[in-house]
C-alpha cells in the first residue's frame, strides 16, 4: 500500500481493496484538521462545555468511524493536550482494516519528515492511546452497533464519519446506520463528514438529524455536519432579521409568556416553510412592516434547550433583510430603553441602536449576543463571506 504525496506537503495511503486514497489528495492534513478538528471536535466540544455540570462533569464521549492512518486521532489528542489538558473524553475508533505497525510508522516517519510539527501530534496520539483517552476498535462498523459494547456504551456527543466514499462502502452511507447512529447520539449530539452528497442529507433527515452544508476545506466546495436532538426531543427553528441602518441596528424588547427578552426581530420556522418565507411573516405580524430577505449571515454554533419547552432544543438562524417597498424611516420604533406597556401578557417593541452603543449582555439569547459582538466591533454586510455560525 504506497504513499501518497498530498498538496499540503502531508501524506495519505491507497487503499489496496479499493485503488482510492485515506484522505483527500489536495490535503491530507488540511482536510483533517478543517472537517474533523474544528468543524467537528471544537465544535461539540464548545457544546459540551456550554451544558457541562461542574458538580458532575461526565467524560465527553466520540465515536469515530475510519481510523485510517490515525490522523484525525492525533489532532484530538494534541488538542486537548493544548487546550484542555484535564478535561476526560474518551475517543473510540472503528477500523475493521487497520494498517499494520509498520505501515503506520511509515505513515508517521514520512509526515514528520515534511511537517516537522507532525511529532507533537504523533506523541500526543501515542500518550492519548496509552491511557485508553483513545481506543482503535477492530471491528466492522455495522456489526459493532448493533452489539452488545455498543448498546451498553454511554451515548456519543461527536461522530467523525470518515468511511471511504459511498461509491466505495455503499453500506456505510445508508439510512439503517443514521438511524443507529441516532440512537446512541447524546442530546445535541453532533455527525461530520467530508461528504456532503445529497442522497446523505436526505437519509438524516429521515433519520433526525439536523444536517447542514459548510463551506468545505480547499479545494472541496462543500462538507457536511448533523446535529441531533437526542431520543425523546424535537427540534424548533427560529430565524432572525438583521435590519442595518445608518450605524444602527433594528433590536426588539418584548414580553413574551411572562418574561421580558431583548433579541432581533423574527421567530420560529412553522413546518412547510423555510427560513426566509418565515422571516418574512414574523416580521408582518410582529411588526407589521415588510422586508425583503437578503444574505444568510449564518447559524449559531450548536442547538441549545428551549427556554420555554423542556423537550426541545431550538436552532437558531440570522439573515440580513431590507425594507421592500418601504423607507428605513417607516420601521415602527420606540426609543431605545422605553419601558414595555403594562396590561399585556406578549407585547414587542422595537428600537434603532447604534453599533458603537449595543450591549451584548443585554440580549436575553447567546446567539444574538454573538451577533452583537460581531456589529458592535465593525462587521457590515459589505464586508461578509459566507459563514456558517456565529
Amino acid at each position: 500500500m504506497p504513499l501518497l504525496e498530498t498538496n499540503d506537503q502531508s501524506f495519505s495511503w491507497i487503499d489496496e481493496r479499493f485503488g482510492v486514497p485515506y484522505h483527500s489528495r489536495r490535503g491530507a492534513w488540511t482536510e483533517s484538521q478543517h472537517v474533523y478538528l474544528t468543524r467537528g471536535w471544537e465544535t461539540a466540544w464548545t457544546a459540551y462545555q456550554a451544558e457541562l455540570d461542574p458538580q458532575d462533569p461526565a467524560p465527553f464521549f466520540a465515536l469515530e468511524l475510519g481510523y485510517g492512518t490515525g490522523l484525525n486521532a492525533a489532532l484530538v489528542a494534541h488538542w486537548m493536550e493544548e487546550n484542555a489538558p484535564e478535561s476526560p473524553y474518551v475517543y473510540w475508533s472503528l477500523e475493521k482494516h487497520p494498517l499494520l505497525p509498520e505501515e503506520e510508522a511509515a505513515y508517521w516517519e514520512a509526515l514528520v519528515s515534511a511537517r516537522p510539527a507532525a511529532l507533537l501530534l504523533r506523541d500526543a496520539l501515542r500518550r492519548a492511546r496509552e491511557t485508553q483517552r483513545i481506543r482503535i476498535l477492530h471491528a466492522d462498523a455495522w456489526d459493532w452497533l448493533a452489539s452488545d459494547e455498543a448498546q451498553k456504551s454511554p451515548k456519543f456527543r461527536l461522530f467523525l464519519y470518515d468511511a471511504f466514499a459511498p461509491a466505495s462502502q455503499p453500506e456505510l452511507w445508508t439510512s439503517s446506520v443514521w438511524q443507529a447512529l441516532y440512537q446512541r447520539a447524546a442530546p445535541r449530539a453532533l455527525w461530520v463528514s467530508y461528504c456532503a452528497k445529497s442522497s446523505v442529507i436526505k437519509g438524516l433527515k429521515t433519520a433526525g438529524w439536523h444536517p447542514e452544508r459548510l463551506p468545505g476545506p480547499p479545494g472541496k466546495r462543500q462538507m457536511l455536519r448533523a446535529w441531533t436532538p437526542g431520543p425523546g426531543r424535537r427540534w424548533v427553528e427560529r430565524v432572525y432579521g438583521l435590519l442595518l441602518w445608518d450605524g444602527c441596528v433594528l433590536v426588539s424588547r418584548e414580553r413574551f409568556r411572562g418574561r421580558e427578552l431583548v433579541k432581533f426581530p423574527g421567530g420560529g420556522i412553522e413546518p412547510g416553510e423555510d427560513a426566509p418565507t418565515a422571516l418574512k411573516r414574523e416580521w408582518m405580524e410582529e411588526l407589521n412592516f415588510p422586508v425583503s430577505v437578503g444574505v444568510r449571515w449564518g447559524s449559531a454554533p450548536h442547538p441549545v434547550p428551549s427556554a420555554f419547552d423542556p423537550t426541545a432544543d431550538v436552532w437558531v438562524h440570522f439573515y440580513t433583510v431590507k425594507p421592500h417597498n418601504q423607507r428605513y424611516s417607516d420601521v415602527p420604533v420606540q426609543i431605545w430603553g422605553s419601558p414595555l406597556p403594562e396590561g399585556s401578557h406578549d407585547v414587542e417593541q422595537c428600537s434603532w441602536v447604534a453599533f458603537d452603543a449595543l450591549n451584548p449582555d443585554d440580549f436575553s439569547f447567546a446567539a444574538d449576543q454573538a451577533v452583537a459582538r460581531q456589529l458592535k466591533s465593525g462587521w457590515t454586510p459589505g464586508a461578509m463571506t459566507t459563514q456558517d455560525s456565529i
